[in-house]
């Protein structure tokens, strides 16, 4: 788990101490499966890195998680229905939110990537 519940609510998102627990668990579980799939797996250490801006980028993914799930529940019955606002779906190319997060993971991908490559000799494998 690359963000922990206590982490999202004391310095990511403070206002996801106000949030119903199950949400919190169900999104923040949601949010750092994001990161890790578009990771790979456990990235090294990066030199310089404090992890913060992972951790930046599972806070930006739960709050997106949260967002997308609640703006399609009908305020007047908690329903999840059809006529909910349309927007939190509608992505906008230039302004995705979501390409924000996966640029955020993407030296942690590539840390990954690079620690776990196989070694060869410019593609010539000796037996």
């Amino acid at each position: 788990m690359f963000l922990t519940e206590d982490e999202l609510k004391t310095t990511y998102y403070k206002k996801a101490v106000d949030m119903d627990a199950d949400d919190v668990t169900q999104f923040l579980a949601q949010a750092n499966a994001h990161a890790f799939g578009q990771i790979g797996g456990i990235p090294p250490a990066i030199p310089k890195d404090d992890g913060k801006s992972l951790k930046s980028a599972v806070s930006l993914a739960f709050q997106l998680f949260a967002k997308a799930d609640t703006a399609q529940v009908n305020t007047t019955t908690g329903d999840i229905t059809e006529a909910a606002p349309a927007g939190a779906f509608v992505r906008d190319k230039a302004r995705d939110p979501w390409a924000i997060v996966d640029g955020m993971l993407k030296p942690y991908a590539d840390a990954y990537k690079a620690a776990n490559v196989t070694k060869s000799d410019r593609g010539v494998k000796f037996l």
